[in-house]
């Protein structure tokens, strides 16, 4: 793929010029599954997907109110255990020290979009389930469990809080959240 730097148009190796050694903060990565790409952000020295999560999967993952729009906009929802599985070779669910050292600041920012794609709440025993704040609000899953149970650090974020910052709170895992994936 080739790039304008500093210099002229060279060829990139994902986040450096081959040439003159510069860095690009933006790239992309595709998923060979789906062929999925999703934007791509080097925050100081780790690279997070900037767009919520698309792959689709039959079990634990949801479009928003079932409609595939949403989803090609804000991304899938999933519960806890998908979001794990559903990892693509290379990158990992980013823990909850993770988002507060680095990614949590920058969601509000442009190129980090937070893509408020809302939740899904469920029954513990996922009977029953409802959409919630498609636009308003949106969640994100960490790695990080929260007890002995089944509860897990999540991060939610409103377009109405006057100051935005980054809420971390229990949520239980079969719940439906958004994903955004850390490069190991």
């Amino acid at each position: 793929m080739s790039f304008k730097c500093k210099i002229g148009i060279h060829s990139w190796d994902g986040y450096r010029c081959k040439r003159c050694s510069k860095e690009r903060r933006l790239s992309i990565f595709t998923d060979a599954r789906d062929g999925n790409v999703y934007k791509c952000d080097k925050i100081g020295n780790q690279i997070w997907m900037a767009e919520n999560f698309r792959y689709y999967v039959n079990k634990g993952c949801w479009a928003y109110d079932n409609n595939e729009n949403y989803a090609k906009k804000y991304g899938y929802l999933y519960d806890f255990d998908t979001a794990k599985k559903v990892c693509p070779k290379g990158w990992h669910l980013p823990s909850k020290a993770e988002w507060q050292k680095s990614a949590g600041r920058k969601l509000k920012k442009k190129k980090f979009s937070a893509q408020y794609g809302g939740f899904m709440s469920t029954s513990f025993n996922a009977n029953s389930f409802s959409f919630y704040n498609l636009g308003d609000f949106g969640c994100w899953w960490t790695s990080t469990k929260f007890g002995p149970d089944y509860n897990v650090y999540s991060i939610y974020l409103s377009v109405f809080a006057i100051i935005h910052n980054i809420v971390f709170d229990d949520s239980i895992e079969c719940n439906g959240f958004s994903v955004r994936y850390l490069k190991d």
